[in-house]
């Protein structure tokens, strides 16, 4: 067995402790089961000035979650376009291929959509 196949494997073992980061960020309950209060560890209540700092850790928050809005998921390119193939010209491509070669990806379809809009515009078929 290689060095990175036995590293793998003891990565993969099940950890039997906790995540003591995750867990300092709850509240966590003190006492019986019967008795309702909780304490957050990350809060001071002590009175060492006989000032009063409880903390009410009660307090319950109304959310309609109904009325958040849902953000819809962004349609892919083949909701919002459609392939379709045709001939261009060899001295034509190659200058395509010139713009393109460092460009990002979609150049070509942008390039190609801006050209039939251009013309559809001038046919006055597109406002």
């Amino acid at each position: 067995m290689s060095k990175a196949e036995d590293k793998y494997k003891r990565l993969m073992v099940k950890s039997t402790e906790p995540d003591k980061s995750v867990y300092d960020h709850f509240i966590e309950p003190v006492g019986s089961a019967d008795n309702n209060e909780y304490t957050n560890p990350n809060i001071n209540t002590s009175t060492d000035n006989n000032e009063d700092t409880s903390v009410n850790t009660h307090a319950s928050v109304n959310v309609n979650l109904a009325s958040i809005p849902v953000a819809e998921p962004k349609k892919g390119i083949n909701e919002t376009h459609t392939t379709k193939a045709f001939y261009i010209r060899n001295d034509l491509a190659k200058l395509i291929n010139e713009d393109i070669k460092n460009g990002r990806r979609g150049d070509m379809t942008k390039i190609a959509n801006a050209l039939f809009e251009q013309y559809y515009r001038s046919l006055g078929r597109i406002k």
